[in-house]
C-alpha cells in the first residue's frame, strides 16, 4: 500500500493494469441503491393502493349503474357495445353483452335495433318507444371522445296512471253533466215561466232527485278516494251477517215491492270484520242486483260458513254479464248496461268500492254470471 495514498488500491501488476473502485465508493453506491429501491417499493405500494382504490370506485360505480332502474347502454362511435347495465338486460330482454359486439349481434327485436342504430348515428331526447306491453322514454347523448350513451326510462305505470286520470275526469264530467243539465233546465223554467202547480211539483221532485244523484256521486267519490289512499282502516269486530242483510233489505223493500221482486236469505254466520264496511258492501251488492233484475225477478242471499272462511253469495235473475266483461266489473265507472244504470241512478262506483272494502277486510270478492240467466257476486270473509 502506498503510504501517500490511503485507502484500498491494488497495484497495476496485481490487477492487470486496472484500478478497482474504492470501498467508500462501493458503500456509497450501495446506500444509493438501497434508497432508490426503497423509493421504488414505496412508489409501487402507493400505485397498488391507488389501483385498489380505483378498482373499488369502479366496482361501486358499476353497482350504482346496475342499481339504477333506468336502462343504460354505452356504444362506441362505430356502434359497438361498451357497457349495458342490469336494468337494460332485464327491461329490454337482451343478453349479457360481449364488449365490442355490434348492435345487430346484441339485439334481435327489429324496432329496438333500429332505434339504437339511430341513436348512435344521431343522438336525440325524450322519444316515446314501445316494447311489448312496456312504454319507454328514450334519450341518446353523445359523449366526449366519441360514442353514445342511450337511456330507457320505463314509463309504463306513469302512462297507465295518466290514462286512468283522463278516464276518471271524463267519466266524472259525464256523470255530473246530465243531472246538472236537468237542474238548470228545471230551475230556469220555474224562474222564467209560471207552470201549473202540478207541473211545478214535478219539477221540484226532479230537482231533488238530480241533487240526490249528485250527492251520491260525490259521496262515492270521497269514499273511493279514502279507500284507494289507505285512509280507511278496517276495525275488527264480530259481525252477524244475517241480521245485517235483513236490515238492508228493509231499506230496499218499498222499491223492490213496486217492481214485484222477491227476496230470500239462507244461512247465518258471525265473522270478524268491520261493521260499517260490511253494511256498505252488501248495500252496494243488493242495490246492484235490484238495478239489473227485471220486474218480477228474484234476489237470493246465501251465507255458507266454512272452516277457514265464510262465503256469502248474492244471486239475482237479472240480465247477466258477458264473459268478456266479468274481469272489468269492479273497475270504476264500468257498466254492462250504461243506459239502464244511469236510469236507475247508479254512479258506476259501487262495485269498485265493494272490492276495496273487501280487500281492506282481508277478504275476496268475485263474480260469476250467465247472460240472460243472472249473476252471482261472492264475498269471502276470513274466519
Amino acid at each position: 500500500m502506498d503510504r501517500d495514498h490511503p485507502g484500498v488500491r491494488i497495484s497495476p501488476s496485481d490487477s492487470g493494469g486496472r484500478d478497482l473502485i474504492s470501498f467508500p465508493t462501493i458503500l456509497l453506491l450501495g446506500v444509493i441503491a438501497l434508497i432508490v429501491l426503497g423509493s421504488a417499493l414505496r412508489h409501487r405500494r402507493e400505485l397498488n393502493r391507488r389501483l385498489r382504490a380505483l378498482e373499488g370506485e369502479r366496482d361501486r360505480l358499476k353497482a350504482l349503474i346496475d342499481w339504477i332502474g333506468e336502462a343504460l347502454l354505452a356504444f362506441s362511435a362505430d356502434g359497438r357495445v361498451l357497457r349495458a347495465n342490469q336494468a337494460a338486460i332485464n327491461l329490454l330482454g337482451i343478453p349479457h353483452p360481449t364488449p365490442g359486439a355490434h348492435i345487430g349481434d346484441l339485439v334481435t327485436h327489429p324496432g329496438l335495433r333500429k332505434l339504437l342504430e339511430e341513436a348512435v348515428d344521431q343522438p336525440f331526447s325524450d322519444r316515446d318507444f314501445s316494447l311489448g306491453a312496456r312504454r319507454f322514454l328514450v334519450s341518446a347523448r353523445a359523449v366526449e371522445g366519441g360514442g353514445t350513451v342511450v337511456s330507457f326510462l320505463d314509463v309504463t305505470e306513469i302512462r297507465r296512471l295518466e290514462m286512468v286520470r283522463r278516464d276518471f275526469v271524463a267519466n266524472v264530467s259525464h256523470e255530473m253533466k246530465t243531472p246538472l243539465t236537468s237542474l238548470r233546465g228545471f230551475a230556469e223554467t220555474l224562474l222564467e215561466d209560471d207552470p201549473p202547480e202540478t207541473l211545478r211539483q214535478d219539477f221540484l221532485a226532479s230537482i231533488r232527485s238530480n241533487a240526490l244523484r249528485l250527492q251520491n256521486l260525490v259521496d262515492d267519490l270521497l269514499d273511493l278516494s279514502r279507500l284507494e289512499s289507505g285512509g280507511w282502516v278496517a276495525k275488527r269486530e264480530i259481525v252477524e251477517l244475517g241480521p245485517v242483510i235483513e236490515d238492508l233489505w228493509e231499506e230496499f223493500r218499498e222499491k223492490a215491492d213496486s217492481r214485484k221482486l222477491t227476496f230470500s236469505l239462507e244461512g247465518d254466520a258471525a265473522v270478524p270484520a268491520d261493521l260499517a264496511g260490511v253494511i256498505q258492501v252488501f248495500q252496494n251488492l243488493i242495490a246492484n242486483a235490484i238495478r239489473y233484475t227485471p220486474d218480477g225477478g228474484s234476489i237470493a242471499v246465501t251465507i255458507r260458513p266454512k272452516e277457514a272462511f265464510t262465503e256469502v253469495e248474492v244471486r239475482d235473475t237479472g240480465i247477466g254479464i258477458p264473459d268478456s266483461a266479468l274481469p272489468r266489473v269492479f273497475e270504476r265507472f264500468f257498466r254492462v248496461d250504461t243506459a239502464r244504470a244511469r236510469a236507475e241512478g247508479g254512479t258506476g262506483l259501487g262495485l269498485a268500492i265493494v272490492r276495496h272494502l273487501v280487500d281492506a277486510m282481508g277478504g275476496k270478492v268475485w263474480a260469476e254470471s250467465r247472460p240472460g240467466v243472472g249473476t252471482s257476486f261472492f264475498v269471502r270473509f276470513p274466519t
